[in-house]
């Protein structure tokens, strides 16, 4: 496989379209015998220039040589990277089981992905969320939309999926991703639902409501694996034999709670003040 960069398209083309550049820079007649995926796309709007698309995408043709497609694709003149290495996030360890389930307080960005990974590895977390499943917030901040009745546990900020779970869904990424850090956060996403195309756009964009359903994914999947949430449960503490943590604290609205605990991952967002007071 062999990475070119530098495809130039106008805007509105069609995959087609793509494919075809894509064969002539392979020198490939045959189209069903040329397999690629896009790895980046963006927009190149500079004054002076004619406005298009900048494709980059990794190729290979069935039963051809790496090598000798990368000559013919220097010969047309396209930029090549070759060979392309591929890259995968830190793959998770052999499962292994826990003496205490961990506990991730917040469901927010961070706890996601803290409570995805500890699932994964075997460790069924407990996830604690002082706001209200995705399903109960839509329907609360509907309400206070309507009414300015603000439910103060479960709202815009608080509840799962956090505050971007009603933004537009955009993402932020970074250029220098050496770890694919930021790769496997979106790979995860497009598994559980969100566009393809957020894999390559140079402004990913999953949208409001297809993140919704994507966060109901992943805490599926985690339930799967044997984790356990407790919605509408605030974190108020934890008790320590003097050196080392034992159990982590919450209130509900029957009571508080105790469960033993030996590691508590705070994931809890910026605007809980009151539980970094």
């Amino acid at each position: 496989m062999i990475c070119i960069s530098n495809i130039h398209l106008k805007p509105g083309y069609t995959d087609e379209d793509l494919t075809e550049k894509v064969c002539n820079i392979l020198g490939c007649k045959d189209a069903s015998s040329t397999m690629y995926r896009i790895v980046s796309k963006s927009l190149d709007a500079r004054r002076g220039y004619e406005m298009s698309c900048i494709i980059s995408v990794d190729a290979e043709i069935k039963g051809d040589s790496e090598k000798s497609a990368a000559r013919r694709a220097k010969r047309s003149g396209a930029d090549i990277i070759y060979p392309v290495t591929e890259k995968k996030y830190g793959q998770p360890p052999v499962k292994r089981q826990y003496g205490k389930r961990p506990v991730v307080v917040g469901f927010g960005p961070a706890g996601i992905f803290i409570a995805l990974l500890l699932a994964r590895n075997g460790f069924a977390p407990i996830i604690i969320e002082r706001g209200g499943d995705i399903d109960e917030r839509v329907k609360k901040v509907d309400i206070f939309y309507k009414t300015g009745v603000l439910d103060e546990s479960t709202n815009i900020q608080f509840g799962e999926g956090g505050a971007g779970a009603f933004s537009d869904g955009k993402l932020t990424t970074l250029i220098k991703d050496t770890n694919l850090r930021c790769r496997f956060v979106l790979e995860t996403f497009v598994r559980y639902g969100a566009p393809e195309e957020i894999l390559y756009e140079s402004h990913p964009h999953i949208g409001t409501d297809k993140l919704r359903c994507v966060i109901k994914n992943i805490r599926n999947d985690i339930i799967s694996l044997g984790g356990e949430f407790r919605f509408g449960c605030r974190f108020i503490g934890y008790e320590t034999d003097g050196n080392n943590i034992y159990a982590a604290l919450f209130e509900a609205s029957s009571g508080m709670y105790k469960t033993d605990a030996d590691t508590i991952f705070l994931a809890i967002g910026h605007s809980a003040r009151d539980t970094f007071e």
